[in-house]
């Protein structure tokens, strides 16, 4: 895991709080962006820093402390039940875990929607994932 410099992490954290406060005073303002938009503001770059990822478990664990209980080394993530799909909460915005799972394998958030191949919503293994077409 990499240490950071008391300056490159003084850096991360004005960053991560310039992104909250954006997202605040968008959202007083009224800004309805649209989903994708809003996902699209994690970077891939931030995503690798904050979580790991194992595509033979499909477990996402924090890398760095993030308050609460998003400890380093602790498994992230929380469910709602069995019929929704797993959340983590990054930088104030909620994703579907088997949509950091895609962007964090492949790079790119899915172009469609995402499904599970065997139908458990728990089952985040990569090699259950699979794109479909929208259309009906």
């Amino acid at each position: 895991m990499k240490t950071y410099t008391p300056a490159e992490w003084a850096a991360i954290k004005r960053e991560e709080r310039a992104a909250k406060r954006a997202n605040k005073q968008a959202y007083k303002a009224g800004c309805a962006e649209s989903r994708r938009e809003r996902r699209e503001r994690l970077s891939y770059a931030e995503l690798t820093r904050v979580l790991f990822y194992s595509p033979e478990t499909g477990l996402f664990t924090w890398r760095v402390s993030r308050g609460g209980l998003a400890v380093a080394g602790s498994q992230a993530g929380r469910t709602l039940g069995p019929i929704e799909a797993g959340i983590i909460k990054i930088n104030g915005t909620n994703y579907r875990m088997h949509h950091l799972a895609w962007f964090y394998v492949y790079g790119q958030w899915p172009e469609r929607s995402v499904r599970f191949i065997d139908g458990d919503l728990s089952n985040n293994k990569i090699e259950n994932l699979r794109e479909i077409s929208n259309e009906i």
